[in-house]
């Protein structure tokens, strides 16, 4: 059992998360302690993402969903 559940059904924030970190731009006034700590949040970022594509990889596994499309779980 998961210890915090997704509602998936009431649309969580990843949808606006995406376009949000795409449109991230670097001002020509920046610091570099400001891109330093952006860069540093974003590979936080990075690291809960593949941590959550790892884990979700694993319940697709696991829901047989590669199996029900003939497909790898690689290719999902």
């Amino acid at each position: 059992m998961f210890e915090h559940q997704f509602d998936y059904s009431w649309g969580m924030p990843l949808d606006t998360l995406l376009p949000t970190v795409r449109d991230l731009t670097i001002t020509a006034d920046a610091t570099g302690r400001e891109v330093f700590d952006t860069t540093k949040m974003l590979m936080g970022l990075r690291n809960v993402v593949d941590h959550q594509l790892a884990v979700h990889a694993g319940a697709l596994d696991r829901l047989g969903v590669a199996r029900q499309t003939g497909g790898k779980p690689g290719r999902c």
